[in-house]
């Protein structure tokens, strides 16, 4: 009896220890700010702040981090005073909070600057913010993690975004940004914007790795058309995520980069390539139905895909030209829905452009009779060097309606439609049913939100689903707990053995 008492005793106290241990842990996570007279806490290694604001002068948060310091909101807040400028490495938990930037402000993410935003909760900025909502200057590295919501209110000044990723003309700098699955992003202007001034003609060692849900009002991801051809180009991977534009194109690939994408994409139009390496290996690509006055074509709305080249633009003769564009195509459903718009347009080409398809499956919509338009249009600027320098640039995938109608040249040449679809396609041919399917297709289409094949890039980096390690101090006292149990195991067998 006196053994079974003692067992008792030390049982409650192993129970005791774990719930101390539990307990220090909710202690060191939350911390013991009042939240009624302190909008912030910061978390250090050794302690935490409680604090009013992030950005006053010593007494806000921003001066109280250190270098790997969170800040966690406790309470809603409002920064009207300055820039929220982050220049060394700092978590901010939003913690089921919103953080609102009013006037002519926004969060700032300089070359020395290492940003992650996570927790449930909405950084916004009012629509008279005339900036960005989050600006990454060259050599910063932006996360945006978890359920973050994050909304941009400013319409008027040009080029605002969610986030604007500015250009680089550095090669030793290295800017990185990317965004968790669960995160959402809204804005009335634009999304994403890679390139902040045409003054900088590079944006090198720059990556964005895109997840999430986008909406936006203008393009969704924009590579402004300035950023030019350069072996550093920036790197845009699009391999996961819903994005969709409102009234303009969802994916714009304007300046040079290097993209893959893998996505469901809606828009006007769903992707613009002007100039760039693109590279589609599956997903969803779907234009709306949108008014097309007269039948005009000029590539810039209506389509799943239009592949224009870039021209001169108000006298700029450093935009680049069509011939630094690459266009792979190995996978993927592209649909437009309007009359008299078509799944894929091809305008401004080079002899050096290169377009490759390999599989997919292209819908357009329908003409005026209710008529099932080819897949493809190619403009008559574009015909002549299509035929004699882009033969065999098809080499898979089914064209519902056919492949491309009859094509004009801009000298007068028509070219019939099977004339066209002998010139460019590679391999077997076969048009029962009045589509075009080429090469041998799997059966049924690409479902929405594909990934891509392991190695062209799979979108998932930075997995938002593993949990964080525990702070160390946590795994001691839960090491401690369990530590006491064991040896009352132990004991009790001891003794037991020895009665």
């Amino acid at each position: 009896e006196r053994f079974v008492k003692k067992m008792k005793n030390l049982k409650m106290f192993a129970i005791a220890v774990m719930a101390f241990a539990v307990m220090a842990m909710g202690v060191h996570a939350s911390g013991s700010c009042d939240a009624s007279r302190y909008k912030l806490m910061v978390t250090h290694s050794e302690g935490y702040d409680c604090v009013a604001n992030l950005t006053t002068a010593s007494t806000g948060a921003l001066a109280k981090a250190e270098k790997g310091d969170t800040i966690t909101l406790l309470d809603d807040i409002t920064e009207s005073s300055s820039d929220i400028t982050i220049n060394n490495k700092v978590t901010i938990d939003l913690n089921g909070k919103t953080l609102t930037i009013s006037g002519a402000y926004g969060i700032k993410v300089s070359a020395t600057g290492r940003l992650t935003i996570k927790g449930e909760g909405t950084v916004e900025n009012t629509d008279s913010a005339e900036k960005s909502l989050i600006t990454v200057e060259a050599g910063a590295t932006l996360k945006v993690e978890d359920s973050v919501n994050l909304v941009n209110n400013e319409a008027n000044k040009t080029d605002a975004a969610a986030v604007l990723v500015a250009g680089n003309a550095d090669a030793g700098k290295s800017t990185s940004v990317s965004f968790g699955k669960n995160v959402t992003v809204t804005s009335k202007l634009h999304g994403l914007v890679v390139g902040d001034s045409s003054a900088i003609r590079y944006a090198k060692n720059t990556k964005v790795e895109m997840n999430g849900t986008w909406e936006a009002d203008a393009y969704v991801v924009k590579v402004n058309g300035f950023i030019k051809n350069d072996s550093n180009a920036p790197v845009i991977d699009v391999t996961s995520g819903t994005y969709t534009s409102n009234n303009s194109t969802a994916l714009y690939a304007s300046g040079y980069a290097d993209w893959t994408i893998n996505a469901t994409v809606k828009g006007a139009q769903a992707v613009t390539v002007r100039s760039g390496k693109v590279s589609i290996t599956g997903g969803t690509y779907e234009a709306k139905d949108v008014a097309n006055t007269n039948g005009a074509h000029d590539g810039s709305t209506g389509h799943a895909i239009s592949i224009l080249g870039q021209e001169a633009v108000n006298g700029l003769s450093s935009y680049n030209d069509p011939r630094y564009i690459d266009v792979k195509i190995t996978d993927g459903t592209f649909t437009a829905n309007g009359e008299d718009e078509y799944a894929m347009y091809i305008g401004t080409v080079s002899k050096d452009t290169k377009l490759a398809i390999s599989k997919g499956t292209f819908t357009s919509g329908k003409d005026a009779d209710d008529n099932q338009l080819p897949a493809m249009l190619i403009s008559e600027k574009s015909a002549q060097v299509m035929f004699d320098n882009h033969k065999d640039m098809i080499s898979g995938g089914t064209f519902v309606g056919g492949l491309v109608g009859e094509v004009k040249t801009e000298e007068g040449k028509i070219y019939t439609a099977e004339e066209f679809t002998t010139n460019l396609v590679e391999g077997e041919v076969n048009t029962e049913g009045g589509n075009t399917t080429v090469g041998t297709p799997e059966e049924g289409t690409p479902g929405e939100g594909q990934t891509g094949t392991e190695g062209e890039g799979s979108g998932n980096q930075g997995n938002t689903d593993i949990p964080s390690n525990p702070n160390t101090n946590d795994n001691i006292l839960v090491y401690a707990g369990l530590g006491l149990i064991s040896l009352a195991t132990v004991t009790f067998t001891t003794r037991k053995r020895e009665d």
